[in-house]
């Protein structure tokens, strides 16, 4: 049975639109993986750095809820993204792999890495990313 939260995550119109998808999240890990179109790529084709930054909190995210508990739910506090390589509709999807780095009593840090496939087909750094989740009271759809 897929978890409320994980439902929501996919349901959502933004990653709809983006071709979202989490591959997988287990223990503090997450893969995440979307597609390049028309609603990811800028006006020159390329891979639009807002929305990557955007994705690399969602893969974060997903990392992070399996943590809590019921009455907690997280909100970004802080995030830095560095972009290392443009990316063209050529790639066809990017893939974020985000872990825990620590989990504290009112924050969770986080590293993000997205790739795509090289040209010898093993990934290809793109964007690295560390980002700060606040730990607040509030009930999540679990």
């Amino acid at each position: 049975m897929t978890a409320p939260w994980l439902q929501a995550l996919h349901q959502h119109p933004y990653h709809n639109s983006c071709g979202v998808r989490v591959v997988r999240t287990k223990d503090g890990e997450s893969h995440v993986r979307f597609d390049l179109n028309a609603y990811t790529l800028n006006g020159a084709g390329f891979l639009h750095g807002g929305v990557l930054y955007g994705l690399m909190d969602v893969a974060c995210f997903a990392a992070a809820v399996p943590l809590l508990s019921p009455d907690q739910q997280i909100v970004t506090h802080d995030i830095h993204c560095s972009i290392l390589a443009p990316v063209t509709a050529a790639a066809e999807t990017v893939d974020i792999y985000a872990h825990v780095i620590r989990r504290g009593r009112s924050l969770i840090f986080l590293r993000a890495e997205a790739c795509v496939a090289g040209d010898d087909e093993s990934p290809r750094t793109i964007a690295l990313c560390t980002l700060t989740k606040s730990i607040v009271s509030g009930r999540i759809a679990r």
